[in-house]
């Protein structure tokens, strides 16, 4: 007759410790479960994801992208599209780097980097950091417009299918940190490290993109800002998707979408607005083979 488990002291100690282990493992497996299906109840209303925006914010719904720029005087949502004025922030000398380059001198003195207006009229509403906190920016009012670029160059530069970005003034931009100089700078044309506007401005330490330099605006990236209650402001929201023609998925999402840039090229129909769908990717198999040299993005 073969000896029985009892009859081995140790042989009952790891059976015990066996025991527990798979009684650990099952509750590790249901608390995961029930945590899992209490974040998809708390992110899904309907079986719709929420968006993190904030509820009063307006819903575009329809085959489309038909709203021309700029809207007209009787279109019901003439209001959502208007741009804001270009705010009095105490800067009173000539717009840096306005003609492009490395001509600016003392640029790190000058805006949007460390600088000090007159009579204190810059008032910080938005603030913005790199993932490491390095690099820190604020920002002087709302956005003149928000838009989603989906140009090819947008798309390898930030490794994304297309990139979100709202636009400043420069003199409303303003930074605050700038911990070991770790700021950095891309100049896209040049393909060189260095403060030649156009250029990419990131953090060297964690490598978090910031905002782009251009010679009037600055295009910062809403990822970066630290929003209260984590919503994002109905400023934020695109007004339009450029580039759309270079796009490697579609994006039903009733905003109005241009070839090219906005108000100078054409509309292009959405290509599918049916509730519940899925984005389709659509980038043809040579998309990246045959980049053109001209293609550039838009201009800033």
């Amino acid at each position: 007759m073969p000896p029985t488990p009892s009859a081995y002291p140790s042989l009952r100690r790891f059976l015990a410790r066996q025991t527990i282990t798979r009684t650990q493992l099952s509750a590790n497996i249901n608390r995961q479960i029930i945590g899992q299906t209490d974040c998809i109840r708390l992110m899904s209303t309907n079986g719709r994801v929420r968006p993190n925006v904030h509820p009063e914010a307006p819903v575009h719904k329809g085959s489309q992208s038909h709203i021309p720029h700029p809207p007209p005087e009787d279109h019901p949502k003439r209001d959502t599209y208007q741009t804001h004025e270009i705010a009095d922030t105490g800067w009173r000398g000539e717009l840096p780097s306005k003609q492009g380059g490395t001509y600016e001198k003392d640029y790190m003195h000058k805006p949007p980097y460390e600088w000090k207006g007159e009579d204190d009229l810059f008032k910080p509403k938005y603030y913005s950091q790199c993932w490491c906190g390095h690099v820190a920016f604020e920002f002087h009012g709302d956005p003149l417009d928000a838009k989603h670029c989906h140009c090819r160059q947008c798309q390898r530069l930030h490794g994304a299918p297309f990139q979100w970005a709202v636009i400043f003034p420069k003199t409303s931009v303003r930074m605050v940190r700038n911990e070991a100089t770790a700021l950095h700078f891309l100049s896209t044309e040049d393909q060189t490290a260095e403060h030649s506007v156009p250029c990419k401005i990131s953090c060297n330490v964690c490598r978090s993109p910031m905002f782009d330099e251009g010679r009037n605006t600055v295009l910062a990236y809403p990822s970066s800002f630290r929003f209260k209650d984590a919503k994002v402001p109905l400023d934020f929201q695109p007004t339009a998707h450029i580039f759309y023609s270079q796009r490697v998925m579609d994006v039903p999402d009733g905003v109005p979408k241009w070839s090219g840039h906005k108000g100078e090229s054409e509309l292009i129909q959405e290509m599918e607005d049916e509730e519940g769908t899925l984005p389709k990717y659509k980038g043809k198999q040579d998309s990246y083979s045959k980049v053109e040299k001209e293609d550039k993005g838009p201009e800033l």
